[in-house]
């Protein structure tokens, strides 16, 4: 099995003008919990369509086998999928009973969300097996397997009906043929069926600092203009975009076969991406200046209280919080230990790193300090169980804080 390949063209456009900008290092997959394989972190920026995307691809088969992120820990994305449920049944005509398709569904947290909100019909796809597991426990049919066009077809035979809704979320920047990937979209998806799909969007990441989202896992960070421009070669045009707080900013797109009318939200994007000079090569050498500076700051600040007796633990082993604590080259004795809600990665430690992680209950135990949000994201609902703990917080992006 071949561990990664090198990119040289690039995914969207098929340009070799590819030009690096950022460089955080090399590391182990970050989710696996394991000290394996260390895998650049770079990324490059097509000099044709602006796509940026990491400078390798690791064989999905290393990234995704005992996956540890579930995503019903979070009680925020729990919200965020019922208000998507909703937001479909409002804006959008559907045939009875309409089919809703989860690509990369993990423990079936969205579908879940979906059932709550009145539909019936689901199919969840889920490359990891252990989380495809746990869609069937939920009674959602899941299949285990990577989503593409070969795929898409043994789900569907022609005579049937297709899917209502598809929704793709925090997937599509995993994907490296994603060409292949729309058109197993198109094969299963209804002529006037909606495709909605989020992921994180670049200017926020840019913006607000947010280099920790980069990691192996994330092979594309998409501006609108490159994504518009291959959804709409594969038959799919995005009618309509919109800006969504979750994730630290992401951005949702809904794409049809069916000739909608396209939304005023689109071209102001566009407009707004340019203006910003996110076609500049500029833009990215100054972020990667300021990811050096939150290195310096951060590391800065964990040293000083190491050496005063002050006690930090983690919160949230999510793979940007390793991602954080293993480019900034943090050693585990500046951390106590992290706390994690996820009961496959306690008692497991960070990758890299080599830092404990825990359950919940050895906040009380030990009394930290201080407690660094690493899973910053979700920052208040992370205070929020934690208030009765006596504690400063440390927020690291988009600028290192103590609140």
């Amino acid at each position: 099995m071949q561990e990664f390949k090198k990119v040289v063209n690039c995914r969207v456009c098929g340009s070799v003008r590819l030009r690096k900008y950022l460089d955080l290092g090399s590391h182990s997959p970050l989710n696996s919990l394991s000290q394996s394989s260390k895998y650049p972190i770079e990324v490059v920026l097509c000099g044709d369509c602006a796509l940026s995307q990491l400078s390798i691809v690791i064989n999905p088969k290393i990234l995704y086998s005992g996956y540890t992120y579930h995503s019903s820990i979070s009680q925020t994305f729990k919200s965020h999928c019922f208000k998507l449920a909703n937001t479909l049944k409002d804006n959008f005509p559907m045939r009875e009973n309409p089919l809703v398709i989860d690509i990369a569904a993990n423990d079936g947290c969205c579908l879940e969300q979906f059932r709550d909100a009145g539909f019936e019909r689901f199919l969840a796809v889920e490359p990891s097996s252990n989380l495809a597991q746990e869609c069937i426990s939920k009674r959602i049919p899941c299949s285990n397997s990577f989503w593409s066009y070969k795929t898409a077809r043994s789900y569907r035979d022609v005579a049937t009906q297709g899917a209502s809704f598809i929704i793709a979320q925090n997937v599509l920047a995993h994907v490296d043929d994603l060409r292949d990937f729309i058109r197993g979209v198109c094969w299963s998806i209804e002529p006037d069926g909606v495709f909605v799909a989020e992921f994180p969007y670049l200017p926020n990441i840019i913006k607000y600092n947010q280099f920790d989202t980069i990691y192996h896992e994330h092979l594309s960070y998409f501006l609108l203009e490159p994504l518009s421009r291959i959804f709409s070669e594969e038959g799919l045009p995005i009618f309509k975009v919109e800006k969504l707080p979750i994730h630290g900013g992401s951005l949702r797109i809904y794409a049809s076969k069916h000739p909608h009318k396209l939304d005023n939200s689109v071209e102001d994007m566009l407009i707004e991406e340019d203006e910003m000079m996110f076609y500049n090569f500029t833009s990215y050498k100054s972020f990667s200046d300021k990811v050096d500076t939150i290195k310096d700051k951060l590391k800065m600040l964990l040293e000083c209280n190491y050496h005063a007796g002050k006690k930090t633990m983690g919160y949230g082993a999510s793979a940007k919080g390793m991602s954080l604590i293993n480019y900034c080259g943090i050693p585990k004795e500046w951390i106590h230990s992290i706390v994690d809600d996820t009961p496959d990665k306690q008692g497991k430690f960070t990758t890299d790193s080599n830092i404990p992680i825990v359950d919940f209950s050895h906040f009380e135990k030990e009394k930290p300090d201080f407690i660094l949000l690493l899973a910053w994201n979700f920052e208040s609902e992370l205070r929020e169980k934690t208030k009765h703990i006596i504690a400063n917080y440390i927020v690291p992006i988009p600028d290192v804080r103590i609140a």
